[in-house]
């Protein structure tokens, strides 16, 4: 009966044959790094430090008690609010409980919205819902975990995940044909909670979704209204100009803004973003992105699309901490399932890229490099210029990745090509 269930291509049912002892492994791996922590890191680094947790929920604070929102810092790395007054107003709720139990349930939270990313990926790329999938679930789940980015944003208390389950919802899932009347509205409500999202706004037009696309447009609107409505002030401060200021985040140079603007401030060595370079950059980028993007969803991968959507946003935008690129988690779903389409050189090389880049998060323990934001290859420190490779990591990845896929869509445009003839 089982195997009767599973039609599941080779590399998924790989996961989906070992998932129990995976997940095993997984837990075991965990429970080994929580005790060995607090030998290798100061104490005023836990593990999960949950720090942008407690920014988010002084923001709800700040917004039921009137104060405003740009001008404090939060926690004990007095981090700044670098998100919309409506994520704000979004945090609320976050406010109402005490600290210790949403710090409590905010791992196990997250957990659970990446379990359902990994299976909503896996039914976009058209696997029915059966046993087998779930158990292919499970078992990519337990890996996909220790991501770099991933399992930072786990430790941060991060709303990466919350957003990538959004815009993967509303742009692939497959979901009810009336539903569709109302897609593009989590789209807007992500790019009203922080303004990187909204590049899928031009995405869903450029793919003919004007419906989507105006909808999105519409939400995006009515959060900003909302934080108008909650916090006039604040508001004002935001759109009129905080919401460029990316030195509130951090400097553009450190080694962990992975996108565009920090490869050409650590290349120039300038502390400050060049805003001609990162403008025409951005641009030329965004649009080989974008149009990779609408050349997948044409070709029907659709979650290959907004992967590739996701990641030029992540790789555009001013500053791109290493835990934004949490769309690395269904890149690798589009590879397993694509696995037999490239060469067995190929995918060796990927796999090892892989464990190398986004699986290289012991690196800290092993350095010894005591700052919260150091994991990977970024704990790594400077060595003979060698640096400029493994503290750029991220986006070299992202140019293999888009290397990688425009020969696999014109691949499958030959293929459609010599079908219709």
């Amino acid at each position: 009966m089982r195997e009767l269930e599973s039609h599941l291509p080779a590399p998924l049912a790989l996961f989906e044959r070992h998932a129990r002892a995976l997940a095993l492994g997984s837990a075991a791996l965990l429970a080994v790094l929580i005790v060995l922590h607090p030998y290798t890191m100061p104490m005023r680094y836990p593990l999960f430090n949950l720090v942008d947790l407690q920014t988010y929920r002084d923001g709800g604070r700040a917004i039921l008690a009137g104060e405003p929102l740009y001008d404090s810092t939060s926690g004990i790395y007095h981090l700044n609010f670098v998100y919309t007054p409506f994520a704000a107003l979004a945090f609320v709720p976050l406010a109402w409980f005490p600290a210790w139990l949403t710090d409590a349930l905010a791992p196990y939270a997250q957990l659970a919205v990446l379990v359902w990313i990994v299976w909503m990926g896996l039914r976009s790329l058209g696997h029915p819902d059966t046993g087998a999938l779930r158990r292919a679930t499970l078992g990519i789940t337990s890996v996909l975990l220790w991501l770099e980015p991933v399992f930072q944003t786990i430790c941060l208390g991060q709303i990466n995940l919350v957003l990538l389950l959004l815009l993967v919802w509303d742009t692939c899932a497959p979901r009810p044909a009336r539903s569709l009347r109302w897609q593009g509205i989590a789209v807007g409500v992500a790019a009203g909670i922080k303004l990187t999202p909204g590049i899928f706004i031009v995405y869903l037009a450029a793919t003919r979704r004007l419906r989507a696309a105006a909808l999105a447009c519409a939400a995006f609107a009515g959060t900003a209204v909302l934080g108008f409505l909650a916090a006039p002030h604040d508001s004002w401060t935001w759109w009129g100009g905080t919401f460029a200021r990316g030195t509130r985040i951090g400097e553009y140079a450190i080694c962990v803004n992975q996108s565009w603007s920090g490869l050409v401030a650590r290349l120039l060595h300038a502390e400050h973003l060049l805003q001609w370079t990162w403008v025409l950059g951005a641009a030329a980028i965004a649009s080989l992105g974008l149009w990779m993007a609408v050349m997948a969803h044409r070709d029907g991968h659709t979650l290959l699309g907004a992967t590739l959507c996701g990641m030029t946003g992540t790789m555009v935008s001013p500053f791109s901490w290493s835990h934004h690129w949490v769309w690395f988690a269904p890149l690798a779903l589009v590879a397993l399932h694509h696995a037999r389409a490239f060469s067995a050189r190929a995918r060796t090389l990927a796999v090892a890229a892989f464990a190398v880049c986004l699986l290289a998060w012991p690196v800290g323990f092993v350095t010894g490099r005591h700052e919260p934001d150091m994991f990977g290859l970024f704990a790594i420190a400077p060595w003979h210029g060698l640096d400029v490779v493994y503290h750029n990591v991220f986006i070299l990845v992202y140019a293999a990745v888009a290397v990688a896929a425009i020969r696999f869509l014109r691949r499958t445009d030959v293929g459609l090509v010599e079908c219709r003839t």
